[in-house]
């Protein structure tokens, strides 16, 4: 046999070393890369996921700091909404603070909530609530009718406004009393000084146990 030629030694050799390439690259450099993608992948998954965990306990941090504060204010809160047997008393305090500035004052209560549990009486619409869908929570509607001077009107408002119990008023009415100056002309007349307020309030209570 004829020895090869420099040039047929040079074409083996390039095409073993490209073969040998090939082989490298499918059997073992893709293999590998692949790896790495996906343990770079997962690395990323995880810094994901580690991330999410700080902010979780960020969150979970804010909220105990949140809790701990409320915490020291739950009496306060309790305190916004009476059992609803407590009404009478505030509602006498009410009561004797206007009495106070003015001893003609007079007061009238309605429980709204009574009346409209009476099948006899005409159903009217649920009142208003400044803070609808409360847990736990009872809307008591009541009706105040009073007779008094001005100033012992305002001081029952200012009484009522600064409880710490937590209410609201829906509508408030106020007119004065007249009264006629002579019998000939029943037109002429004169303010007594007194006022009749009507006001529809409710009170925010505690909703009973049963």
């Amino acid at each position: 046999m004829q020895s090869m030629s420099a040039k047929m030694k040079l074409a083996i050799t390039v095409l073993g070393g490209a073969i040998l390439m090939t082989l490298l690259y499918f059997f073992f450099l893709l293999p590998l890369a692949t790896k790495l993608e996906d343990l770079h992948g997962q690395a990323q998954r995880a810094e994901i996921d580690l991330t999410k965990l700080k902010l979780e306990e960020q969150s979970y941090k804010r909220a105990q700091a949140d809790y701990d504060r409320i915490s020291a204010r739950i009496a306060d809160i309790n305190r916004l909404f009476p059992v609803k047997e407590e009404l009478v008393g505030i509602v006498k305090e009410l009561e004797a603070a206007a009495i106070a500035s003015d001893d003609t004052f007079t007061l009238s209560i309605t429980d709204v909530s009574e009346v409209q549990a009476d099948p006899r009486q005409k159903k009217e619409e649920k009142p208003y609530e400044i803070v609808p869908n409360l847990v736990n929570v009872e809307v008591i509607p009541y009706d105040f009718q009073m007779q008094g001077s001005f100033r012992s009107i305002v001081t029952f408002l200012q009484t009522l406004e600064h409880q710490s119990f937590f209410s609201e008023i829906e509508v408030i009415s106020l007119s004065s009393d007249k009264t006629q100056l002579t019998s000939v002309d029943a037109l002429a007349a004169t303010r007594t000084g007194t006022v009749n307020a009507t006001i529809r309030s409710a009170f925010y209570t505690e909703r009973s146990k049963k």
